[in-house]
């Protein structure tokens, strides 16, 4: 039987880079929710555009999201010697996964309460058995195959494979979408928390 390599992980933990740096981004994002409103009651209660609102609301967690995923570059490149073949790219996935993951995180804790943080928390769990980040996603049971296509985690673990091992960028492409989607998405949901906000102070105010 004859194989062909299109790329290769330098070591045992360049293998499992993608998934764990993904990981670490999904679990601070939850972290931040936890000491952070996604907004506030202040925010809702005052007299502000609802656009206004939501990038109010928005502006602390994406800077957060955006210093988590410099530092945490910064540590598996320079502290654990991790060089990906395109890092630049690599930088600017994860900069992107981690502004996805925080606004789908902020706007399902917004939308539910403390409910909203137990499905964040089945999320996780899902996605830790479909993401493909350990054993090949192929290989899971059925469902799970649905939830690696839907979910967003597996698709920035496969994003991250091609651009640190150096594989075709042309899959990698495919998968960009989605965190860019994500983020779309939770604006929206945002933007639409915050409409309902002004919505019943206009019918108090008619009342």
């Amino acid at each position: 039987m004859d194989s062909v390599s299109q790329a290769q992980a330098a070591n045992y933990g360049a293998g499992l880079a993608p998934f764990f740096l993904v990981l670490a981004l999904w679990i601070g994002a939850f972290m931040l929710v936890q000491v952070v409103r996604p907004l506030t009651v202040r925010a809702l209660a005052s007299n502000a555009p609802s656009g206004k609102i939501a990038l109010g609301g928005w502006l602390p967690f994406a800077a957060v999201a955006t210093a988590q995923a410099l530092l945490l570059y910064a540590v598996v490149k320079f502290g654990l010697g991790l060089e990906p073949s395109h890092p630049w790219l690599t930088l600017g996935l994860l900069l992107l996964a981690s502004l996805a993951f925080t606004a789908l995180i902020q706007e399902v804790v917004a939308l539910l309460g403390m409910p909203g943080k137990l499905v964040v928390l089945i999320l996780l769990v899902l996605q830790l058995d479909s993401s493909g980040g350990t054993v090949p996603w192929q290989t899971t049971p059925e469902p799970l195959h649905i939830m690696h296509q839907i979910l967003p985690m597996g698709h920035v673990v496969e994003g991250l494979r091609h651009l640190i091992y150096g594989a075709d960028l042309g899959p990698a492409g495919a998968h960009r979408p989605w965190p860019a989607g994500l983020h779309t998405a939770g604006t929206a949901v945002r933007l639409d928390r915050c409409q309902q906000k002004e919505d019943v102070d206009a019918e108090d105010s008619a009342a």
